[in-house]
């Protein structure tokens, strides 16, 4: 992805978030707390697939 495709994304994923919650500091948070809880979704599937992966 280039630079001006993620800043159309960011933009884009901004704007859904604030249209959704018409508060800036309320779509500021959501989208922390949707983006920890993502990282925090792929690292249990890392460590899952790591133990799948020393168990051959």
């Amino acid at each position: 992805m280039s630079h001006l495709d993620t800043d159309k994304a960011v933009e884009a994923i901004a704007a859904a978030y604030l249209e959704e919650k018409r508060d800036a500091l309320a779509a500021l948070e959501a989208v922390v707390r949707d983006a920890l809880a993502d990282l925090t979704e792929r690292e249990r599937r890392i460590g899952e697939a790591g133990r799948l992966v020393s168990r051959g």
